[in-house]
């Protein structure tokens, strides 16, 4: 598996990840917070992104098509859920975004200003249902995402704002297995498929951004205790997402819109009830409308602990 997980860094293009701004594959969780039984976990996650290349399809483009030339974002979300039983369970995300935009907000290429706007983001609050399995392997989710996020910053886009402005229902599955045929001293890979749909439907100030599905397949393989660490993990992770264009008078369905894959191989490790997770998300493939900004890389890094 790490074998794989350098090769296919090293077959990714350098140019790429991108979006305006659809973040939503931060959304999809790690195995790590994926419910194991009843009780309480908080985590904290911080995600980063520095948008500064233009992309248009499959393929690098010209700025000059493009009035956006950078935006840098500072993700940092507080979350925390519940499972009342081994059924039921409940789970909230407060995001905080800090966010940097450099452009040429007259049109004019020649005159690029800077602007810089933090605020908390959309809040989202997710039902889980994991009582087809005994083990809890497989989860189902429902919830919504409230339009708590700054979305009136003067100098942004509504595509490029914080907040979306919407209040969006979500929807998700989850499932967690073993490999028995491939084992490493004594013990099986494991692997996980999660997908979210979000789908806005109550909208504000005529801009209807669009739908979204983010899904992640990945695979892992735990070492178990390591010196003082209860578990050692590399774990290898694609992530696709599709999103639709957005509407509405103040939307811009020229220029939004997209489909991507990308790899993220990371790594989890954990003492007793403290877990870490991080990784380093790569594009492989996208294809997006218009011109949009992109990113070499994304990074995640999570720190989560169990009750």
């Amino acid at each position: 598996m790490l074998v794989a997980a350098v090769f296919l860094v090293g077959l990714a293009p350098s140019l790429v990840w991108a979006c305006a701004c659809g973040c939503g594959v931060f959304e999809v969780a790690t195995p790590s917070l994926l419910p194991m039984g009843a009780g309480a976990m908080t985590w904290v996650e911080y995600d980063f992104m520095n948008q500064y290349i233009d992309w248009h399809a499959t393929q690098p483009a010209s700025g000059f098509y493009n009035n956006d030339k950078k935006l840098a974002t500072n993700f940092v979300t507080v979350g925390g859920q519940y499972m009342f039983n081994r059924s039921w369970g409940a789970m909230l995300e407060v995001p905080y975004w800090e966010r940097n935009y450099r452009g040429a907000y007259e049109g004019n290429n020649d005159d690029i200003h800077s602007y810089d706007s933090n605020s908390i983001g959309d809040i989202r609050i997710v039902g889980m249902w994991t009582g087809l399995q005994e083990d809890m392997s497989t989860g189902f989710l429902g919830g919504f995402k409230v339009p708590s996020g700054d979305w009136h910053y003067p100098k942004y886009d509504r595509d490029t704002q914080i907040g979306t402005g919407s209040t969006d229902l979500l929807l998700g599955v989850y499932h967690m297995g073993t490999i028995p045929i491939v084992r490493m001293e004594d013990r099986p890979f494991s692997y996980y498929v999660q997908g979210m749909y979000d789908q806005p439907f109550a909208y504000q100030d005529h801009y209807k951004n669009g739908r979204e599905f983010d899904s992640g397949y990945g695979t892992y393989y735990d070492f178990g205790k390591v010196g003082y660490l209860t578990e050692l993990a590399p774990i290898l992770t694609f992530l696709v997402s599709d999103r639709a264009r957005d509407r509405g008078t103040n939307g811009d369905p020229k220029d939004t819109g997209y489909f991507r894959v990308q790899v993220a191989p990371g790594l989890e490790t954990a003492f007793k009830s403290l877990r870490v997770y991080a990784d380093i998300e790569l594009p492989i493939f996208r294809n997006m409308n218009g011109y949009q900004l992109s990113a070499p890389f994304a990074a995640k890094v999570i720190l989560s602990y169990s009750f």
